[in-house]
């Protein structure tokens, strides 16, 4: 007898325009582009905004898109579509599993099929300030609530899966750890990097890299540049900070810091950059800075380890859980924490190359998708053969 295939929504969350810029981006792009290649049982619908569809890969004859509302920015059209319009389109589509990529961002008013909603953080719980009120009791008052009623959850991390139960005593039975991974294709080690970035973005110089969007408070800039003023004051010939990242979220605090600390010329926001300038980068800065206060995961911390980059981040869990014992933590509310052990390296540099060696083998734990998806493929059957 022949049997239907079970059918799979996927949500996918591209907050940026293409190309692929945003940690989460990033999941739900090689999420879609490892699912295609697998072999699997399933047939799937992809739900997403028309302009965000160039960036796909070539899909398969089980794979189908629905075009999604147009609206990008955070307004209540947009939330009302995914509360309410999106878990009766799935209905009609007989969706038997909706899988949101961004579950701490998007989520679904009583869904009448099952769901699984990946979790990347719920830093909201920690810092009440990162978002104007409206979003705030976004988050608070149907987020959380939602949150707290679902069944199935992918953590990308362990961190990520320990907050979910200690502060919203969510049951661990219901949460499975996914780890996320790094695309291997794009971020590497390069011998000899041709070192065109110096004179495209007008470098002269040794440079220390942070990789990040500007997104104040929670991306930790400010404290950052207070360490490097402190540093300035003692250190000769102090490498300058490239950052690199856009404007996400009040990111004008960040820059009139760097104006109130007269150090414009030292410290370079270049915003987005493409991916290949972002390959050299990565291959020619003497170490990686990473100061965030609240993560799920931790990205560019893999993307810099897989390239041979040492990396000086902030001691909190996510980055402990991929950074282990490669990686030398600082306190992320300190800036004295922070110029100490920028000073560290600054004044260690025999020391780099084995922390470069360390890092190589350690981001080799986080360079397979297909490994990932077949976690979440076995998630998904699970999910269907429960009740829940």
């Amino acid at each position: 007898m022949y049997k239907q295939k079970k059918h799979i929504g996927i949500v996918p969350d591209f907050r940026q325009s293409p190309p692929v810029r945003g940690g989460i981006d990033v999941y739900s792009l090689n999420m879609i582009k490892e699912l295609s290649r697998s072999v699997s049982d399933y047939k799937y619908t992809i739900f997403i905004r028309k302009d965000k569809t160039t960036i796909l890969p070539q899909l398969p004859e089980n794979f189908s898109i629905y075009y999604i509302n147009p609206l990008t920015k955070f307004n209540l059209i947009d939330i009302g579509w995914y509360l309410f319009l999106l878990p009766v389109i799935a209905s009609k589509k007989k969706i038997d599993l909706l899988h949101l990529f961004s579950g701490n961002r998007r989520l679904t008013l009583y869904p009448p099929q099952k769901t699984v909603s990946t979790i990347h953080d719920i830093f909201q719980l920690y810092e009440t300030n990162v978002y104007n009120r409206k979003q705030y009791l976004y988050f608070k008052w149907i987020i959380i609530p939602l949150l707290k009623k679902g069944h199935n959850f992918i953590a990308v991390s362990q961190s990520t899966a320990l907050d979910l139960i200690r502060l919203l005593q969510i049951s661990k039975n219901n949460i499975k750890v996914v780890t996320s991974c790094y695309d291997k294709e794009k971020f590497h080690q390069v011998t000899h990097p041709k070192k065109s970035i110096f004179e495209k973005y007008s470098l002269d110089k040794n440079f220390i890299l942070y990789v990040s969007s500007i997104d104040h408070p929670r991306k930790n800039h400010i404290n950052l540049i207070k360490a490097y003023a402190h540093l300035k004051k003692k250190v000769k010939d102090l490498p300058y900070i490239v950052c690199i990242g856009e404007d996400f979220f009040n990111s004008k605090p960040v820059y009139d810091e760097i104006c109130n600390q007269n150090l414009s010329n030292h410290i370079k926001l270049l915003g987005y950059v493409p991916v290949n300038d972002l390959l050299e980068f990565y291959n020619s800065a003497d170490f990686f800075v990473h100061p965030s206060c609240f993560e799920g995961f931790g990205f560019p911390i893999i993307e810099a380890m897989a390239c041979g980059l040492p990396v000086v981040c902030s001691d909190i869990p996510a980055f402990r859980e991929v950074g282990g014992d490669v990686a030398i933590y600082f306190n992320p509310n300190s800036p004295e924490s922070i110029a100490e052990k920028l000073e560290f390296f600054l004044n260690n540099k025999i020391i780099l190359e084995s922390y470069s060696q360390k890092g190589l083998k350690k981001s080799c734990q986080f360079n397979n998708w297909t490994d990932t998806i077949k976690k979440v493929l076995s998630y998904y059957s699970e999910c269907l053969d429960n009740n829940t």
